[in-house]
């Protein structure tokens, strides 16, 4: 008999573990609700998402982007600390290309976004554990003369 207490010990450690990775039970404080805006080249964006990853201990999150407009709730929402934003707004350019995967034709899409935002990004914000958490961002298209 004492030879089944040792796995059930175990399996119920390890789901009780599982339970510890969501809300405030995860050691990395409280959950922030942070809110702004995102405009590109001064308009706003019209959809896109936001992504919070913790520079150091954190929690990262991701919220969309409505008409220029981000907002994530408390709930889940980041913990206090610095963070790296990506901006992206994938879109489809009307046109169609070959996916040698499927061996189709497909909706070719880009992020509108430049790479300086997203794969690129230096934005950094630091969230706070009170105070106003809005952050906004007005990116701006790199000018064509720094390409020459």
């Amino acid at each position: 008999m004492r030879d089944h207490i040792k796995p059930c010990l175990t399996i119920g450690l390890a789901l009780l573990s599982l339970g510890t990775g969501c809300g405030e039970s995860d050691g990395l404080g409280a959950h922030i609700p942070v809110s702004g805006t995102v405009k590109l080249d001064g308009a706003p964006l019209k959809t896109g998402n936001i992504i919070f990853s913790p520079l150091e201990v954190g929690r990262g999150v991701q919220g969309t982007i409505v008409d220029g407009i981000y907002s994530i709730p408390k709930s889940k929402g980041p913990s206090p600390g610095p963070y790296r934003v990506e901006i992206h707004s994938i879109q489809a350019t009307g046109k169609k290309i070959f996916d040698r995967g499927e061996g189709e034709m497909i909706e070719e899409t880009k992020n509108l976004v430049p790479a300086d935002f997203n794969a690129r990004s230096k934005l950094q914000v630091d969230v706070k554990a009170s105070g106003s958490n809005a952050f906004d961002f007005d990116l701006k298209q790199p000018s064509k003369d720094k390409a020459r």
